[in-house]
């Protein structure tokens, strides 16, 4: 209490003395000039600073129309540089970016004529930077953001170094470039380590967790994160802790830690940031509500031990819901109080969820619709699918099969969208530019280099033979030796002249050809990582995954960038179907094949069939027909696995694919039929597996890549039988760590041999 009435006491005093030097130092910039005119101009400049500090943004506009008139009177290039450059920093302060952008550049015109390195160009080409990223144009944002680089290392500037190598990394973030973004962050971090600048330090790491996050790398977060926590006090991470627990905490959910998922997401709650606080809320109540859903007895919920439970656990159940639903309606009102209506839509869709689990369908469809109409304002594509495919169910268990129809159309018809034949395309035009660009290059390259060394050679040639010419005139005496020896002399300096230019042209050229090589490439990449997304948006979510099979986990670990292995589920009329594919060949061939297998399995399903063994011969019918429908034969084809499921019964039919049941810890092996589909118009036998099972027993689906991989000490394949008692040994422990143990055996497989992958791995495991 004494400390807040002793700041309260001099809050008035702290304001009149940063009032008082903002008028001393105005004084002394306008009335009485200082003699040095560079020591005038940074007076200008500390008066903005003051200004910005005392938060008088107003005031910035004409302390830099001042200080642009007083350049213009010294006519210096740095002076109106930096004159323009306050200038462009007020409009961009009160947010008038394109104002902003086009006083910057005003600017950078006087900025060239600057012949030595200097700080101000590292300024300015650092603001055009950020106010064309904030307006979205990330191409020029990348070019300002390559020049304040290469000012600053003109200029021998560090920390403006790793500024700019931070926002190089920002654009390779967005164009899907992950390893050209670890790369350069990497540097901006060992810059600000040199420099021991500890917000730099700070800030490369957490964008370097955000690259971690979007590959799925949730232990290297963790790691990183957790090491900030050690080595900074919460004084120093102060503006940054929310972000780090927010993102630990989705972290350690992704990887089944729900304990230590909590843990950080409650430490958000405290936040100044509504946003921050409505998504620790969001965060909490998803938690809680799926551990409900798994079965964890409410009783033994990590941190709720001590929420005033009873014995009785169906009270400890309803005690458990109302915090949920207390921590869903706090995460809406936290969004609409900064009316974030993208936000909103979480909130809602949680309280659907929470709803359905209690079985107050009608308010489950109440909420998801208002999540809906957000969805549907702000033109949220993939969340109009998840959406509509909720309500649709809901009317399904109300047995109102009208609106449950109306509903299920929208969400197909939104599927269809999002998978659209536009999208393929686009996704094999990407993929064919890849390999021939990549060809013609190499190609391009090779040939200038033939023909460098081609040329060096004739140029000897004709020059050895100009020598043996030269030496017949020694046998001359007197003058004529004197004549000929001087003509050699100044004839040999021409001739080594023309040569050095010619090497010096020819490694020039040589030079543009390998920048340009490396800028295609790394456009290449680029489409090629975004060629992942577009695979990846085709696949099932996660969510989706886990709508259908709660209890699931996926081992997909491609060859390549893209994957020849493809998974899909699907449920309708009661029956879930899951299948998992292995396509001729992997990266761009394979990718190619798993669109056409996902599209053909749609259409099948779409049609009716259910029937396992029905579902391969279709698939075989249809991709015949499609990879032979411009009379060309096409040899290549796929193996499936496919499983459905009812309440009581696996169907299973395989084409080169085994089935593994493990039912009170003992597995049982399936085999398939020995088919390739796509290759004949009629197959032979498909057999078809009848497998009853119950609570508790587990099936997975595994490709070749894993049992043909070759390894261990002495290099061999690894076989099936391994991986089999593998499977059954793990069957005991949580899925998410039986994906751990299978995915750190291969890695070390690998290891063991220093051999590279050979093929696209997947493995599917389903709990029942």
């Amino acid at each position: 209490m004494k400390k807040i009435l002793l700041l309260t006491l001099l809050f008035p005093l702290l304001s009149y003395c940063q009032t008082a030097y903002i008028d001393s130092l105005a004084n002394s910039t306008y009335n009485i000039p200082n003699e040095n005119d560079s020591a005038q101009m940074f007076n200008y400049v500390l008066l903005v600073r003051a200004h910005i500090a005392n938060q008088s943004i107003d005031s910035l506009l004409p302390v830099s129309i001042k200080a642009i008139e007083f350049a213009k009177k010294t006519n210096d290039p740095e002076h109106l540089t930096t004159a323009y450059n306050l200038n462009g920093v007020y409009y961009k302060t009160n947010k008038a970016f394109k104002k902003a952008i086009s006083v910057f550049n005003i600017g950078q015109k006087h900025a060239e004529r600057i012949n030595k390195p200097a700080r101000i160009k590292c300024v300015l080409y650092h603001n055009l930077n950020q106010s064309h990223n904030i307006l979205g144009n990330i191409d020029s944002a990348l070019f300002y953001a390559n020049k304040t680089y290469d000012a600053a290392v003109a200029a021998e500037n560090i920390k403006f170094q790793s500024i700019s190598l931070s926002a190089i990394a920002s654009y390779n973030i967005k164009v899907g470039a992950y390893d050209n973004a670890l790369n350069n962050l990497n540097k901006s971090l060992k810059l600000a380590i040199d420099q021991q600048d500890t917000s730099r330090i700070i800030s490369a790491k957490l964008d370097i967790g955000k690259v971690l996050a979007d590959n799925d790398k949730y232990d290297e977060l963790i790691v990183l994160y957790s090491g900030l926590l050690e080595s900074y006090d919460s004084t120093t991470l102060a503006s940054k802790m929310d972000l780090i627990n927010l993102n630990m905490g989705a972290a350690y959910s992704e990887l089944g830690n729900q304990e230590m998922s909590l843990e950080h997401s409650y430490k958000v709650l405290n936040s100044n940031s509504n946003l921050r606080r409505g998504l620790a809320h969001g965060n909490i109540g998803e938690t809680f509500l799926k551990l409900l859903k798994s079965g964890v007895p409410p009783s033994e919920i990590p941190l709720l031990q001590n929420a005033n439970l009873e014995n009785n656990e169906q009270k400890n159940e309803a005690i458990i819901l109302n915090i949920i639903s207390d921590h869903f309606t706090k995460s809406f009102e936290d969004f609409d109080e900064v009316n974030a209506a993208n936000y909103k839509v979480f909130p809602l869709k949680n309280l659907g969820e929470y709803y359905d689990y209690t079985q107050n369908y009608k308010k489950s469809i109440q909420s998801f619709e208002e999540a809906w109409e957000i969805a549907e304002e702000k033109n949220l594509m993939y969340e109009k699918k998840n959406i509509s495919k909720r309500i649709y169910e809901q009317y399904k268990k109300l047995n109102n099969p009208s609106q449950s129809l109306i509903w299920h159309e929208k969400f197909v018809e939104i599927s269809d969208t999002l998978n659209s034949t536009e999208s393929q395309q686009e996704v094999g035009r990407q993929l064919a530019q890849f390999e021939f660009t990549n060809i013609r290059l190499k190609d391009s390259l090779e040939q200038i280099k033939k023909d460098a060394i081609q040329q060096l050679q004739i140029e000897q040639q004709n020059q050895n033979i100009k020598n043996e010419r030269l030496k017949k005139y020694y046998l001359y005496g007197g003058l004529a030796l004197t004549l000929f020896l001087l003509l050699f002399l100044f004839r040999r300096f021409n001739v080594t002249q023309k040569q050095k230019r010619l090497i010096e042209l020819q490694k020039a050229a040589m030079e543009e050809k390998q920048i340009e090589l490396s800028k295609t490439h790394l456009a290449i990449k680029d489409s090629i990582n975004y060629s992942r997304k577009i695979q990846k948006a085709i696949f099932p979510s996660r969510t989706e995954m886990t709508s259908i099979f709660p209890n699931n986990f996926v081992l997909f670990k491609p060859k390549d960038i893209v994957s020849g292995d493809f998974y899909w589920c699907y449920e309708a009329n009661n029956k879930k179907v899951i299948v998992l594919g292995d396509c001729t060949g992997h990266g761009v061939p394979g990718a190619f094949m798993t669109i056409i297998g996902i599209n053909i399995l749609k259409e099948i399903l779409h049609d009716g069939i259910f029937e396992s063994a029905d579902i391969l011969k279709a698939v075989n019918h249809k991709l015949k027909s499609r990879l032979n429908q411009n009379n060309d034969s096409i040899n290549d084809g796929m193996d499936l696995g496919v499983c459905v499921i009812d309440d009581q019964m696996i169907e299973f039919s395989g084409a080169h694919f085994p089935l593994y049941h493990v039912s009170e810890n003992q597995l049982v092996e399936y085999k398939g039929s020995n088919i390739f589909l796509g290759n004949d118009d009629e197959i032979g036998p498909v057999k078809t597996h009848y497998i009853p099972y119950q609570k508790g027993d587990l099936v997975y689906l595994v490709t070749d890549g894993f049992p043909d991989q070759r390894g261990g000490e002495r290099g061999k394949k690894y076989y099936y039988k391994p991986l089999r008692t593998l499977l059954q040994k793990n069957a005991q422990l949580p899925l998410n760590e039986q994906r751990e143990n299978l995915l750190s055996e291969f890695e070390s497989w690998l290891q063991n041999s220093q051999q590279k992958q050979m093929d696209d791995v997947s493995i599917v495991g389903i709990k029942f």
